[in-house]
C-alpha cells in the first residue's frame, strides 16, 4: 500500500475543483491511502483565517479537512527534518515544504505536489508525485 502525503499546494487545488485529472487521481486513491500533515493542516487553516470564513471555498476547504486524516508531526520527523535544512544548506527550500517533505520522508509516503521544482531539490529518499501533470 502506498501512503499520499497532500502537500498544501495539492489540497487547494483539489477544493477549487482545479482540473479534471486531479480529481480523477484523487478519487481514484482510497481515504486510507492518503493524508495530510499536521503543518499542511496549520497552512491551511492559516489561509481560512486569511479570508471572510463565509465564502463558499473557505467552506470547501473546512470540509475537505474534515474529510482527511492529519497526521501528527514527531520527533522521528523533526530530526529528518534537521537533516534536511542541513543538507540543503545553503539555499533552503522555505520551512513549511521541508517539514512536509521530512513527513513524508518519515512516514514512506509519496508527497503530492504541484511545487516539483522545490522538492526536486531534496531529492531520495523523497517520493514525489505531481497529479496535476
Amino acid at each position: 500500500m502506498t501512503l499520499y502525503l497532500l502537500d498544501t499546494d495539492t489540497c487547494s487545488y483539489i477544493t477549487q475543483n482545479y482540473s479534471a485529472r486531479l480529481q480523477q487521481k484523487f478519487e481514484s486513491v482510497r481515504d486510507f491511502e492518503r493524508a495530510i500533515s499536521a503543518v499542511t493542516d496549520a497552512e491551511t487553516l492559516i489561509g481560512i483565517h486569511k479570508n471572510r470564513p463565509e465564502s463558499r471555498r473557505l467552506r470547501l476547504i473546512g470540509s475537505f479537512l474534515q474529510n482527511i486524516e492529519v497526521l501528527p508531526w514527531t520527533a522521528d520527523v523533526a530530526s529528518i527534518y534537521a537533516q534536511l535544512i542541513e543538507r540543503l544548506r545553503p539555499a533552503p527550500i522555505g520551512i513549511h515544504d521541508t517539514m512536509i517533505a521530512a513527513h513524508a520522508i518519515a512516514l514512506d509516503a509519496t508527497l503530492v505536489a504541484n511545487n516539483t521544482r522545490h522538492y526536486n531539490r531534496i531529492g531520495p529518499p523523497l517520493r514525489l508525485e505531481n497529479w496535476l501533470e
